[in-house]
């Protein structure tokens, strides 16, 4: 009956029913430990009904309702209703089983595909009862690694759907769309930003591509350094396997530039790399030096991005290199760029930023040639970054705010073709956060 029943099917595999009258409770409703048979370890105790499939010739409700129904050979399956193609579509069977270790799972409210590029699967936006749109939009964007100026749309588009009963405003209402009506402040930033999302199952197909045996495969797979589900700590045979990856034809180099990146992102294992940071320093010098193909610079520069991590790399592999990685980067950067390689040459400005406001640049000898290599990557990068990338632009900006911060020499060295492309990022946006950071840093250029 309508209004008397909810069922949901979420993110975590888990089909759930809520009943509020308890009378409506028909003879086939059974209480079991359920789970999509695609999502493992996803179980939780509910009440399940199951209806005829006779149900799917009938278009739904609204989007996102969910049937669950027995086929001709009596197993249970769970529909999703999809206004777009006007079609019930397939979520996963229901498995019936005993219960085994249950845990405790949190609760999803929400589920949403948002697309962000075409030809890219959906990500999955979850939003539960009591949450606040903007903390959600937030964490959203950082654990995808989108840009930041996505944020208003991902906080308007929960507006829009989520029930008003549901959303918990950490500030007012009307403030939330207007972020900049606080005192925001964006110059100076002073964190980092690092990629810390691989795909490792991607990353060893690829390896194996190149000659990676099966014996060397289930030696990285056995790692807790990749693997959360396994605590094997003993990492010699690990090395052995890198620094024989790090050695082989330059074109091969890219996948396992993806594997150490994220492997120096856990402190207690920077000693371990420093074992053979020869090897890794002379596979780093390969892939970037010219002509260097897009895949390397891709994963060469995110793994640069992040060693500002530790003080060991930084200085073995970005100081001690500085011309060479910008020689690279202008090369790269002379021309239209795809979107993921421009923002982590981008992040990497950014980054390097923040190592010249501490004053790590100002120690060197050749300070003032390593900032005219900065600056002119950078106008490079503002030429020809997609007019759609606020998410390059914000880095780019808040590099140049890092720059010019506190400092009357730094200043005299922008150009003014830097300064008209910062008024024109700032005039062409609408984004909130791009013209707040773009206002703070013609600020500081423009102070005596």
């Amino acid at each position: 009956m309508k209004g008397t029943s909810l069922l949901t099917a979420c993110s975590d595999g888990v089909v759930r029913k809520f009943i509020l009258n308890e009378s409506l409770h028909g003879p086939r409703t059974i209480e079991v430990f359920t789970r999509l048979e695609e999502k493992e370890n996803s179980q939780i105790k509910m009440n399940l009904a199951v209806r005829d499939s006779k149900v799917l010739s009938e278009p739904g409700s609204f989007e996102g309702q969910v049937q669950v129904c027995t086929d001709e050979s009596g197993k249970s399956k769970a529909y999703i209703w999809k206004i777009a193609s006007q079609q019930w579509e397939l979520l996963g069977k229901v498995i019936t089983e005993s219960p085994k270790n249950v845990r405790n799972l949190e609760r999803t409210d929400y589920v949403f595909d948002i697309d962000v590029q075409d030809g890219v699967p959906p990500l999955k936006l979850t939003f539960r009862s009591g949450q606040d749109p903007a903390s959600v939009a937030e964490e959203w964007l950082q654990t995808n690694m989108l840009p930041f100026s996505y944020k208003e749309k991902i906080i308007e588009f929960l507006l829009q759907n989520v029930q008003e009963k549901d959303i918990s405003f950490g500030k007012k209402e009307s403030e939330i769309l207007q972020p900049l009506q606080k005192t925001a402040a964006y110059i100076p930033t002073l964190s980092h930003v690092y990629f810390d999302k691989i795909n490792f199952e991607g990353i060893l197909a690829k390896l194996t591509e190149f000659g990676l045996n099966e014996e060397k495969k289930g030696i990285l797979k056995g790692s807790s350094i990749w693997s959360s589900d396994v605590e094997n700590k003993e990492n010699a045979q690990v090395h052995a396997v890198i620094t024989e990856l790090l050695s082989m034809r330059v074109e091969y180099l890219f996948p396992t530039f993806d594997l150490i990146r994220k492997a120096i992102l856990f402190p207690e294992y920077v000693t371990e790399i420093m074992k053979y940071d020869i090897e890794l320093e002379g596979a780093f010098l390969r892939a970037i030096n010219h002509p260097a193909t897009t895949q390397n610079v891709l994963t060469a520069i995110r793994f640069a991005n992040n060693c500002f991590r530790t003080e060991e790399l930084l200085e073995k592999i970005i100081f001690s290199h500085v011309k060479r990685i910008f020689s690279c980067l202008a090369s790269v950067a002379d021309q239209p760029m795809k979107p993921a390689l421009c923002i982590s040459i981008c992040t990497f400005i950014m980054n390097f930023s923040i190592s010249i406001l501490h004053g790590k640049i100002d120690k060197k000898e050749n300070w003032s040639e390593i900032y005219i290599l900065f600056l002119g990557v950078m106008l490079q990068l503002l030429r020809n970054t997609s007019a759609e990338d606020d998410g390059s632009k914000m880095r780019l900006i808040i590099a140049l705010g890092n720059f010019v911060y506190d400092s009357s020499v730094r200043r005299k060295l922008v150009s003014l073709e830097i300064q008209e492309y910062v008024i024109k990022y700032k005039e062409q946006t609408s984004g909130l956060e791009l013209q707040g950071a773009a206002e703070e840093t013609l600020n500081e250029i423009s102070k005596v």
